[in-house]
């Protein structure tokens, strides 16, 4: 999976409207798809199951309308639940943790569920014909609403408990932990090439020869394609040195990273070629946990700081806090660290 793929789905996650656009596109092909079984089957649920079927076209009419009112109020209402969690969370704890809430994958797909019960609603609706427009119900898309009407119920309780069990001080912290433990696992490039044997760079490390890679704008260092980065290195035969490490702050124009050609008569790369290593590098507006072990441990440490300041002075918050990092600190110290220097086969290194 390319950095860019990986980066643009990462940016999906931690969105507030691709899952509900997804379910409201699942919505309108489930209502077409009932819609088009009633036209084209034998099927008369009317009259075999009159009680569930038997709904004529004012009274589906009425019934879709008033689940379609409810969904969207229902909608309205989570949306606006979510913001102020949201709004909490961050004067409470920490602005860093916004994006642990904006990516709960529970809030989406509840927020989407709603929302698409009202686009499902709205596209049955517009298929009922009285009997002077030459009359026609689809049942068996009526019965599918009041079902998805019923599953709303159920979708507000989750909701209700998922929120309340989220604001939790230990749900909080549990979720930061375990995203920064995944990201000590995924950071360091243990398993990227193989480590070079010079301990620095080559002996004929000369300042004549450096080529300087500048960044093209400005943006946090988020995450780093260390594979890609190393094919680049081992395909144009050059000593690489990254100069930015994941999560320090670019600003335009600064070293990006610094080249060495391997064989001294080699010509100065061109800015196509470039291009290529910038984009093994992501810079992005903000830090994410995925490659960035500090930006975890910070965020454990405003919450800490924060919970023992004299507005709030919640020594409880501070020590479950101070626990957790604890816990990614002695995780750290079990893990031996890789060598800076990776190399692929008999290639120049490259240094991380």
């Amino acid at each position: 999976m390319s950095l860019h793929f990986r980066h643009t789905w990462q940016r999906l996650r931690e969105s507030l409207w691709f899952v509900p656009g997804l379910l409201v596109l699942g919505a309108c092909g489930l209502a077409y798809g009932l819609i088009t079984f009633d036209t084209r089957t034998s099927f008369n649920g009317a009259k075999r199951f009159p009680l569930l079927f038997g709904a004529g076209a004012e009274g589906s009419r009425g019934m879709l309308t008033a689940i379609a009112g409810s969904m969207l109020t229902v909608a309205a209402l989570v949306f606006s639940l979510t913001l102020s969690t949201i709004s909490q969370v961050s004067s409470q704890y920490s602005p860093r943790v916004l994006r642990n809430f904006m990516r709960d994958r529970g809030n989406q797909v509840v927020m989407g569920y709603f929302v698409g019960v009202f686009t499902y609603c709205l596209a049955v609706l517009g298929t009922i014909r009285s009997a002077d427009e030459q009359k026609f119900v689809p049942s068996t898309a009526v019965l599918g609403g009041l079902v998805l009407a019923l599953g709303g119920v159920a979708a507000l309780i989750y909701f209700i408990h998922h929120i309340a069990e989220s604001l939790q001080t230990g749900t909080i912290l549990h979720r930061i932990s375990r995203e920064t433990a995944h990201a000590i696992d995924e950071l360091y490039p243990a398993g990227v090439g193989e480590p070079a044997a010079a301990p620095m760079p080559p002996p004929e490390y000369s300042a004549g020869r450096i080529q300087t890679v500048y960044a093209k704008k400005t943006g946090y260092v988020q995450q780093v394609d260390a594979d890609a980065l190393l094919d680049w290195a081992t395909e144009h035969n050059v000593f690489v040195r990254l100069e930015q490490k994941v999560g320090a702050f670019v600003v335009e124009q600064d070293q990006l990273a610094r080249l060495q050609p391997d064989n001294p008569a080699d010509q100065a790369l061109s800015e196509d070629d470039i291009d290529g290593l910038r984009a093994c590098v992501t810079l992005a507006l903000h830090r994410s946990i995925e490659q960035d072990v500090a930006f975890g441990l910070q965020q454990l440490v405003d919450i800490a700081l924060k919970a023992l300041s004299p507005g709030i002075n919640d020594t409880t918050t501070g020590i479950m806090a101070v626990d957790h990092i604890g816990r990614l600190l002695q995780q750290l110290a079990g893990r031996p660290f890789p060598a800076q220097l990776r190399a692929k086969e008999d290639q120049p290194p490259v240094c991380w």
